[in-house]
């Protein structure tokens, strides 16, 4: 890995390639929510919480950098689609990895949906943005899934996860497939680090511990939770437990 991109790596990424990541950019894809309503006080909160990196859109950064910097390094996110696209998986470009290094940015992330009407698009994006990472040397996290009707199957993910790594992501972040073993297989195909968001699991401080400890016993490289952690009312707490399970 060359030196500029294992710099920016290292800001949010630890040498055993453990990350806790908090991702605030739900509101443009699946619309308002009240936790999300007054983005700065959240982005204050979160700046004081421990965890590795905040994933968001470009648009808060630029709100947002008194609160950031110096506080907590950012991702921001490259692609999105809204409530009222056809299309949901169809995620298009809304930002660029020069305009996110300008920004302050450790990295960048994007979606790509495996076997959605729009995945050629997709790789082609991912493919060109992965070139353009190596060539500035910023991180790049492909946020790759099947699509929702296998969201869970151990299969789709581990290929899933196999296409990010080969089309040139240095992470990739997909969901749980509800079981330590069932996401073994999804490791073992994958030669890059693995994070995970989604999880059959209940969206409670227990099913969310129990989420993150089995990732990790499994292999995986960390979480990146939205409202697993930002819609809880002991957020600073449960924020406190995944980060020590993730570095633990």
């Amino acid at each position: 890995m060359q030196a500029g991109k294992l710099v920016r790596l290292r800001e949010f990424v630890s040498e055993q390639n453990r990350s806790f990541i908090i991702a605030i950019d739900q509101v443009i894809p699946r619309g308002l929510h009240p936790a999300l309503q007054d983005p700065l006080a959240l982005l204050t909160t979160l700046a004081q919480v421990p965890c590795d990196a905040l994933l968001l859109h470009s648009g808060l950064v630029k709100l947002a950098a008194p609160i950031l910097a110096g506080r907590k390094p950012f991702i921001i996110k490259l692609t999105t689609a809204t409530t009222e696209a056809r299309d949901k998986s169809n995620r298009i470009p809304v930002a660029s990895v020069d305009h996110a290094l300008a920004q302050g940015a450790v990295g960048v992330a994007m979606n790509v949906f495996i076997g959605a009407e729009c995945e050629t698009s997709m790789l082609i994006q991912l493919g060109q943005t992965a070139e353009i990472c190596d060539r500035l040397g910023v991180p790049l996290i492909a946020m790759i899934n099947p699509v929702e009707a296998y969201q869970f199957a151990p299969d789709r993910l581990a290929y899933v996860c196999r296409v990010g790594a080969e089309l040139g992501a240095d992470m990739v972040k997909t969901d749980y497939p509800g079981s330590p073993e069932a996401f073994r297989q999804v490791v073992d195909h994958c030669p890059v680090p693995i994070l995970i968001e989604e999880s059959p699991l209940p969206e409670t401080e227990a099913g969310t511990v129990r989420t993150t400890r089995e990732a990790i016993a499994a292999g995986g490289a960390g979480v990146m939770f939205g409202s697993r952690v930002w819609d809880q009312t002991n957020l600073a707490q449960i924020s406190a437990q995944i980060f020590e399970l993730v570095h633990s």
